[in-house]
């Protein structure tokens, strides 16, 4: 009785750590794709240079 108290603990407390993992992975990659529109968004606005090919 008291292993299968402990073993049980044990799957509660890994079940709270992968939800929070997840949670962590999750906003990383959002804070990581906010950024990416970030930078592409400030290239947008700008002009491009028109290069002259010599043939």
């Amino acid at each position: 009785m008291l292993i299968e108290k402990a073993r049980n603990e044990i799957h509660k407390k890994l079940g709270e750590w992968r939800s929070c993992s997840l949670s962590k992975k999750s906003q990383k990659e959002n804070n990581t794709i906010a950024k990416d529109k970030a930078k592409n968004k400030g290239k947008e606005d700008l002009p491009r240079k028109e290069v002259a090919h010599s043939n």
